[in-house]
């Protein structure tokens, strides 16, 4: 069966599409493709709530993890930061583990989107002097469409990008172990956002780190993307 937006093949119990991100609802046969009217305004967030237009759940997420990250980890003493060595971290539940600077600031939250979508938002944000390492989560309730991992983390990706309100300097796809995974650059004023995209089955992940240049330390940023592994 095909989306009656766009033509693109859904898969069996998936609810909406992983192309234009539009509610399956019943499914119709194949057509010429045409625009789906995305705009980016209208779908600034999902970015991870994968093409569903809602409003808020990203614009919160940039503002709350990438542009206050260091005001909420600033709660942990700087000599601790700054003294402690990297540790792994598993979150309560288990879906994951990775290396981190500290010992993160971790933020949750469930909501329901405009069409009743409900899913849960999960953050977890350390920081090592002025660079900030982040870890977004976000599990939905009902089945997306994983058919075509690329295409899925490109829609992201862009929406992600977008919702920064920055330019997205590049984009390599790759893997993370096992999962489909995007790797990327983002510049937002004179800022850069430098991470990868995975995705674990229904779930997407975002590792982020968040500098200003000269800030920048490979070894740092290596350890950090390839210590993660989801569960």
């Amino acid at each position: 069966m095909h989306c009656k937006h766009c033509g693109n093949k859904i898969v069996e119990g998936a609810k909406f599409c992983a192309k234009c991100g539009q509610q399956v609802g019943s499914a119709t046969p194949a057509h010429k493709p045409k625009d789906s009217g995305m705009s980016t305004g209208a779908k600034i967030v999902l970015a991870i709530a994968v093409g569903i237009p809602t409003l808020g759940i990203l614009s919160s997420i940039i503002l709350a993890t990438l542009n206050t990250a260091r005001e909420k980890a600033s709660t942990v003493e700087q000599s601790e930061q700054l003294g402690a060595s990297w540790q792994k971290f598993s979150p309560v539940g288990g879906r994951f583990s990775v290396l981190l600077p500290s010992y993160p600031t971790v933020d949750s939250s469930t909501d329901t989107t405009e069409d009743g979508t409900s899913y849960t938002y999960n953050s977890y944000v350390s920081i090592k002097g002025e660079v900030t390492f982040n870890v977004f989560q976000w599990v939905y309730a009902d089945t997306i469409d994983i058919s075509d991992p690329q295409e899925l983390l490109q829609l992201l990706l862009n929406n992600f990008a977008n919702g920064t309100g920055g330019e997205l300097v590049s984009s390599d796809f790759s893997s993370n172990g096992e999962l489909p995974a995007v790797d990327f650059l983002i510049k937002v004023d004179q800022q850069y956002i430098k991470g990868q995209l995975a995705l674990n089955g229904q779930i997407p992940y975002l590792l982020a780190i968040e500098y200003r240049a000269g800030e920048y330390v490979d070894s740092d940023y290596q350890q950090f993307i390839s210590s993660f592994e989801a569960k």
